[in-house]
């Protein structure tokens, strides 16, 4: 849960200053990361926020973020600590 708040903070911290698209790890805390694929929202409009779990990654969700695109939601995706790219970039919990 804590790495939870420490993503949205990270992401309702950088929408004022971030382009409309990110997509890399992030740093939530000293030593620890997560994979992230955010899409800004317009002014106004709620972020959709998309979690997978051991088996399936960000992309998993690549048809929903395709339908979603024309419409002005923000899109949260990403990895949990010990889950696809994160596990493939930290190796095992």
């Amino acid at each position: 849960m804590k790495s939870f708040c420490f993503l949205f903070l990270f992401v309702f911290a950088t929408s004022a200053f971030a382009g409309e698209h990110f997509k890399g790890f992030v740093e939530i805390e000293k030593g620890r990361e997560l994979y992230v694929d955010w899409k800004k929202a317009n002014p106004g409009e709620p972020t959709i926020v998309l979690l997978n779990g051991l088996t399936y990654d960000t992309q998993s969700w690549d048809r929903f973020v395709e339908a979603a695109e024309s419409h002005s939601y923000g899109i949260l995706r990403y990895d949990p600590i010990g889950m696809v790219k994160t596990l493939l970039r930290h190796g095992p919990v």
